[in-house]
């Protein structure tokens, strides 16, 4: 069984190694020295003149650093904050030295195995004496800052909790605003896409956020809280003209919401309004709809209830959990996802890759120890995982829903711009799904409102 994770055979992965030329460029453009063409060399082959020159220019440019990023940021990227006068320079063509693979300096190199140990170790306290996330340090301003402490020599005193707060907060909020204007003045030139997202937060608030895409990047216009006023075709048309009226209509190419029908019949009044740029679905919508409308077939709604009282019955208990782990090495069966619905097809996926442990579990002595054994729940349990027809129906649920949660990743992925892979993904998922099911008479059924 293919996994859901795994093996997505998107256009993505055929042009990693381009995507990650890009990466190097930005790195490139944060860290090297100077405008011109000169200590271009690594520290590895140059004097020790060059290498002070190179941590002094690198000092200045962190100090100045207030560049303008080249593209969309991913993955919750921070923009880089690279200064203008690098852009042309020849020193983009060379990898810093603290880029994966690259030579390191001689100074570097030289060190003992525990000074480096020692200094790993000290960052490391760092982060668990203040709780910070491991994820943290895939930051893409993580490097930097041991950079540039590292050109300010071994004296530099950390900055304190006020200014921290205050001044640096300050600059870095103006940089920010410095880098909203210019794209901004980019939407004149390029046009943009305005993107609707609406969402419930924790306090159950109706909220819709309000984004600008351009070639330069993306920017959060602002939020709408919803939560008091009803969502209406009037209410939102009259929401979704002031955003057009603040971006400028004739800067607006699309206008991206979701599916649903209030939202559909406003956008629609909107385009007619203007007539000057399109209304759009959101593609991630559209195909968690899909996965919707399958899920309310009654074969696979029963399978999917099954499923989740098997899981509910194993999570509850202790006694049976512990078992559970013990017989599947420590995997677990749940693995959440953003939408509920991919969430049920992941469940899915996870009881199946389990079954053969399940099915010992529940018929060793270790089982039949258990003082709830024979109970009317744990009995019903039990005659559904030894139910063949019951694993059918799993496997023919993910052979037509795995295709279209591969699709669902792949849009609702921040890596890199999918609009440009999205029919061939569904043409893709559409020929996986009939080669799944081929020869099966229930193909018809789910294939002809996706055609």
């Amino acid at each position: 069984m293919q996994d859901a994770k795994e093996g997505y055979g998107d256009p993505h992965e055929e042009e990693e190694s381009e995507g990650e030329d890009v990466e190097l460029e930005e790195d490139v453009g944060v860290s090297l020295g100077t405008t011109k063409g000169k200590d271009i060399m690594h520290g590895g082959g140059s004097s020790a003149t060059a290498t002070r020159k190179r941590r002094g220019a690198s000092a200045s440019l962190v100090s100045r650093g207030r560049g303008r990023s080249h593209g969309p940021t991913g993955g919750g990227r921070v923009p880089a904050m690279r200064s203008s006068n690098m852009s042309g320079s020849i020193k983009n063509f060379f990898p810093n030295y603290t880029v994966v693979g690259a030579q390191p300096e001689i100074r570097i190199a030289m060190q003992s195995k525990d000074i480096v140990e020692a200094a790993d170790e000290t960052i490391g306290r760092w982060f668990y004496d203040a709780s910070i996330p491991f994820h943290a340090a895939k930051s893409y301003h993580f490097q930097p800052i041991v950079d540039a402490i590292a050109s300010v020599g071994r004296r530099y005193k950390m900055l304190s909790f006020h200014k921290l707060r205050g001044k640096i907060l300050n600059n870095v909020v103006r940089d920010v605003k410095t880098y909203c204007d210019e794209l901004k003045l980019s939407w004149k030139a390029t046009g943009c896409s305005v993107m609707a997202n609406g969402w419930t937060n924790i306090k159950n608030k109706t909220l819709v956020n309000f984004l600008v895409y351009c070639p330069l990047g993306t920017m959060f216009l602002k939020s709408v809280d919803l939560s008091d006023t009803p969502k209406t075709v009037d209410v939102l048309f009259g929401i979704f003209d002031k955003v057009i009226e603040e971006v400028g209509h004739e800067n607006v190419v699309q206008f991206i919401t979701d599916n649903a029908a209030n939202y559909k019949a406003a956008c629609e009044m909107l385009a007619t309004r203007y007539e000057t740029f399109y209304w759009s679905l959101c593609a991630a919508h559209c195909v968690n709809l899909m996965l919707q409308d399958l899920r309310e077939r009654d074969d696979m709604k029963l399978t999917v209830h099954r499923c989740q009282e098997i899981m509910k019955f194993i999570y509850n208990h202790a006694y049976v959990l512990n078992l559970k782990r013990k017989f599947t090495n420590g995997a677990e069966l749940i693995q959440p996802a953003q939408t509920r619905f991919a969430t049920n097809v992941l469940t899915v996926q996870g009881i199946v890759k389990q079954r053969t442990a399940l099915r010992q579990m529940f018929s060793r002595d270790d089982w039949a120890a258990y003082p709830h054994a024979y109970e009317r729940k744990a009995t019903t349990v039990v005659d559904t995982i030894f139910d063949a027809d019951f694993w059918e129906s799993c496997v023919q649920l993910l052979n037509i829903c795995v295709p279209l949660v591969k699709v669902l990743r792949l849009v609702d992925s921040e890596d890199k711009p999918s609009i440009g892979y999205l029919y061939e993904s569904m043409d893709r998922a559409k020929e996986a799904i009939r080669d799944n099911m081929k020869g099966k008479k229930v193909l018809h059924a789910y294939m002809k409102d996706y055609r």
